[in-house]
This record gives structure tokens, sequence and C-alpha cells, in this order.
């Protein structure tokens, strides 16, 4: 605040109007000359120095405003220049968290697209194991059961034959064991 105040100070004095005067007559009684006239018995002199005093007057209070102000500022800024360093830091680390958040966030949704995806594929790799296994076990049952169906009626073919040969054994037998006997009484009479 201080040295807002004489920087404050010091423009007034540079912006007085009698040192502006006296800066800017200066240069009007060179190129006029000293003359033993004075402002105050020539009007029109007077008129047009007084306008262009009055112009060179409000620019230099002008250009006296804007260089206050920017001293202002400058003491302003490098007042709080640490202030801003640190606010300048913490700026710049918000927007990297912010950028590492959005990353995250980023990550976590493609983590969570990349599980849904082998979950997905695991179930269909299952799905498609346990299609092609009943696939396999009706097609084999099937065939199987063809299979044995055919074994069945070639082993009751087999059995048939089996039974038809011990039945005519059987009569072979049976006639030869009451032939023979019969055909020895037979002979006798």
């Amino acid at each position: 605040f201080c040295a807002v105040h004489e920087s404050d100070e010091v423009l007034k004095q540079h912006c007085d109007f009698e040192s502006y005067y006296s800066y800017a007559i200066t240069p009007v009684s060179r190129i006029f000359g000293e003359t033993s006239m004075s402002f105050d018995t020539d009007t029109d002199r007077m008129v047009l120095l007084s306008g262009g005093l009055q112009a060179s007057a409000h620019d230099h209070q002008l250009k006296c405003q804007r260089l206050k102000e920017t001293a202002e500022q400058a003491i302003k800024r490098l007042t709080h220049w640490p202030v801003c360093t640190v606010f300048e830091q913490w700026r710049e680390f918000t927007a990297r968290e912010r950028q590492l958040k959005q990353s995250a966030a980023q990550l976590r949704t493609q983590c969570a697209i990349l599980e849904e995806a082998q979950v997905f594929r695991k179930w269909r790799e299952n799905y498609l194991g346990a299609s092609r296994a009943r696939n396999y076990r009706n097609r084999h049952l099937t065939q199987a059961s063809f299979e044995a169906l055919r074994d069945y009626r070639i082993h009751r073919q087999y059995v048939k034959n089996l039974a038809r040969i011990a039945r005519n054994h059987r009569l072979v037998t049976a006639g030869r064991k009451f032939f023979y006997p019969w055909a020895q009484k037979v002979s006798f009479l």
C-alpha cells in the first residue's frame, strides 16, 4: 500500500499543470523568442496558445492517467505475485487433476466394456460348447440306439436261428430215440 501511495504522490507531482505549463512554455518561448510583449496584451496569440495548451494539457493528463494506472497495476501484480504464482500452480494442478479424473473415468469405462465383452465371450463359448455337446450326445445316442437296435435284431435273429436249430436237433434226437426202437420192433414183427 505504501508503494502505491508513494507512486501516486510522484505521479501527482509530475502531472501538475504548473509543471506541465513550465515544460510547455519553454519550447514556445524558444520558438517565438523572448518578447517584451506579454500574453495578456496579445489576445489572438493568447487564444491560440491557450487552445493548444489545453489540448496538450489534456493529452498529458491522459498520458499521466494511463501511466498511473499502469504503475498501479504493475505494483498490484508485484505485490500479489507470490499469490498469483501459487494460484497459477493450483490452477494447473486442478486442470491436471481434472484431466486425470477424466482419463480414469474413460479407463474405467473401457475396463467395464472389456469385462462385459469377456463375460459375453465366455458365455458364448460355454453356450456353443454346451450346444455342441448336446448335439454330439443326441447324435451319439441316436446312433448308439440304432446300433443297439440293429445288434438286438441280429442277436434276436441269431437266437431264433439257435432256437430253430435246437428244436430241429431235439426233434431229430427225439425222433432217433423213438424211431430206432420202433424200427427194431417193426423189423421183428
